[in-house]
């Protein structure tokens, strides 16, 4: 469920490394793990509208859930990273 949402993590880490420079002695802090949990507040295209990553978390897990308790694997909608090589 999480895995086609990784590509957004890693791309914030790079920013992050970019902008701060990659240092031996880099330590996860607290000022880090708040800046990486920003990723959730991106924007991206879910069913056509654009929404906060945390909502199209969100929405996915639902609607897996909704596909396992009604045995319609149709109703899952996940999230893909269009134009990307993680697509399909």
């Amino acid at each position: 469920l999480m895995e086609p949402f990784r590509p957004l993590v890693d791309a914030r880490i790079s920013e992050y490394l970019w902008q701060e420079g990659f240092s031996e002695s880099f330590e996860i802090d607290t000022e880090f793990r708040g800046w990486i949990a920003g990723f959730l507040l991106q924007k991206i295209t879910y069913e056509g509208k654009s929404i906060t990553v945390q909502n199209a978390i969100e929405k996915v897990v639902r609607t897996f859930r909704r596909a396992i308790t009604e045995n319609k694997t149709t109703l899952y909608q996940p999230w893909t990273q269009r134009n990307s090589k993680w697509d399909g």
